[in-house]
């Protein structure tokens, strides 16, 4: 309650940090009553001073029809105004309304642009879009040893779905060598993280290795 205290005079001042982080407060309920609207007015003054972190829950909350009507052409808007600052979620999410023809008109080599962008900066999501992208041949040139390098820098992360794309990979020599050691350890690690698809082609690769190399593969 004290900190919305000094966040309200702050950001009653016109201070764009304080906007945004009042609006979180409201967001999440947090030293106030949850009140999405409040959330919502308090993240547009700050959006409208060149806030990026603001105009992307801006975008969010334009996304989702939170505390403001559901739109997905401003969700577009205020996605690319954070975006053009380089702000990862929104090059990503981004990438996904041009993908997905939601607030802006399809267009494949857009979306690619912005996937890119984020998955340069090291958003795991957006390097798993941008591998399935190459291993799929989906608005862009099939190029399965470009899949690998963008399934790996997501499975480095913890990305599970990166985890056994990459362990798919190994499995059938897509862009790489044929290694059914590391196709089983990626398989593994992304069971670990939740991944049914892993935890079954674990199991099914198993049927056909030795007892050597699982134990390879586990260590």
């Amino acid at each position: 309650a004290e900190a919305v205290r000094w966040y309200r005079l702050a950001a009653e001042q016109g201070h764009a940090n304080a906007q945004f982080n009042l609006g979180f407060m409201y967001d999440l309920g947090e030293g106030v009553l949850k009140d999405d609207a409040e959330a919502a007015r308090w993240y547009r003054l700050a959006a409208e001073q060149g806030y990026a972190n603001a105009q992307y829950n801006l975008g969010l909350m334009y996304s989702n029809g939170k505390g403001v009507p559901k739109d997905g052409a401003e969700a577009v808007r205020w996605y690319s105004l954070a975006a053009e600052q380089g702000y990862a979620s929104a090059q990503y999410n981004l990438g996904l309304k041009y993908d997905n023809g939601v607030g802006a008109l399809v267009d494949a080599a857009e979306a690619l642009r912005w996937y890119r962008l984020a998955a340069e900066q090291g958003y795991a999501n957006a390097q798993y879009v941008l591998g399935s992208k190459y291993s799929d041949d989906d608005g862009v040139l099939k190029d399965n040893a470009e899949a690998v390098h963008w399934y790996r820098l997501a499975a480095e992360q913890g990305y599970a779905d990166g985890q056994s794309s990459l362990g798919e990979m190994y499995e059938n020599g897509n862009g790489t060598l044929k290694d059914h050691v590391l196709a089983h350890m990626w398989y593994n690690i992304a069971s670990a993280n939740g991944s049914k698809f892993g935890a079954e082609s674990r199991d099914k690769i198993e049927k056909i290795m030795t007892r050597e190399q699982v134990a390879a593969a586990t260590q």
